[in-house]
């Protein structure tokens, strides 16, 4: 499935390291993910920091987005399918698609090396490498029966690529109601107006809207979920010391956070 970021050419798993036929390899890390970063894409820091990672396993271990996790697995199906999740953070979605789908083969890939070894330790079944969206995704054509894309960077020509004819590619963005109740705390980062209709632009003429579902889940939160549920969005690379300190001083907050679930499928360019 995964194929050489150099080459393209397909690459073989070994135990230790993964290889192509022109002879390029990369060690699996110690944390059991490997790294297909190549030059200069290796330098600085990458994707999401640890702090990061680490307050979105505690928000996702509380549960909260639970429903959002079990739509996607019900969206997956259950069959002998490649299910592939691009910028996977620390696997939430991939590994839980993993635990309820033993049928299926699961691969996910972040920017992020702490995402990446993070995902392996907790979810063995799931294969994870260390990749740019931008830069191309590492899996060959054709090679993704459903593609998951949530709340991450998408690259509408690469998805059409990998996901085969008559697959499925599954996007998750945000409404522009979603967590209102916490930017009435603090103000957060702006959710782009009319994000569905723009996602469904970009996707054509490849994908085709299938169908969409809205998903709402009202939360209850203190000082501790308000702040991991800010600290583990990019709206951690601004808050000043200030705004910290007004979401760990909430005692009781009602929150709703609110997903549009995209469901396209592959279809032939002549259809």
């Amino acid at each position: 499935m995964w194929i050489c970021p150099i080459c393209s050419e397909p690459l073989e798993a070994g135990e230790k390291t993964w290889r192509c036929v022109n002879g390029h390899s990369f060690d699996v890390a110690r944390g059991g993910y490997v790294n297909l970063l190549v030059g200069s894409q290796k330098s600085g820091r990458k994707g999401d920091t640890l702090a990061m990672l680490e307050a979105r396993r505690r928000w996702f271990d509380h549960g909260f987005y639970e429903p959002l996790r079990a739509r996607l697995i019900e969206l997956v199906g259950d069959g002998e399918f490649t299910v592939a999740d691009a910028g996977c953070g620390e696997g939430y979605y991939i590994g839980g698609v993993s635990e309820q789908r033993p049928r299926a083969v699961c691969l996910g890939y972040d920017l992020s090396k702490d995402g990446a070894r993070l995902g392996a330790r907790k979810y063995p079944r799931v294969e994870f490498a260390v990749a740019d969206t931008n830069k191309g995704l590492p899996w060959a054509s054709g090679s993704v029966d459903v593609l998951l894309d949530v709340f991450a960077p998408r690259n509408s020509a690469e998805f059409a690529r990998v996901v085969r004819r008559g697959g499925r590619l599954v996007v998750v963005v945000p409404t522009e109601a979603h967590l209102a109740g916490l930017r009435a705390v603090q103000p957060l980062l702006a959710i782009q107006p009319e994000k569905r209709q723009l996602v469904e632009a970009a996707m054509k003429p490849v994908f085709k809207l299938a169908s969409e579902q809205l998903l709402r889940v009202p939360m209850r939160l203190d000082g501790v979920g308000a702040m991991d549920l800010v600290g583990m969005t990019p709206n951690a690379w601004f808050m000043s010391d200030e705004q910290r300190a007004k979401f760990e001083a909430v005692t009781t907050l009602e929150v709703t956070a609110e997903f549009q679930v995209l469901i396209f499928d592959k279809i032939d360019e002549k259809d």
